[in-house]
């Protein structure tokens, strides 16, 4: 099967898989839609520790916020980022 087929494409010349896009048109949204849409990239849900204990994660979150202190000293900034 695979010999047949790499055989079939040799035979396709490559001028062939090109692709010309046409005239394309801006096509703008109505109110709705893009207030659905920026909704749906607005709505994102919280991120949250992913460990079996919360206490675990704590202690994740302060030792590595401590690492990284040197890097971003803003520790709401470094949380968040975590």
């Amino acid at each position: 099967m695979i010999r047949q087929l790499s055989a079939y494409i040799a035979l396709i010349p490559l001028s062939c898989l090109s692709a010309y896009a046409g005239n394309q048109q801006y096509e703008p949204l109505s109110d709705s839609v893009a207030a659905l849409m920026q909704r749906s990239v607005a709505d994102a849900a919280t991120p949250r520790l992913a460990f079996e204990d919360e206490m675990d994660g704590e202690v994740w979150l302060a030792d590595m916020s401590t690492r990284m202190r040197k890097y971003m000293p803003d520790e709401t900034q470094r949380r968040n980022f975590l």
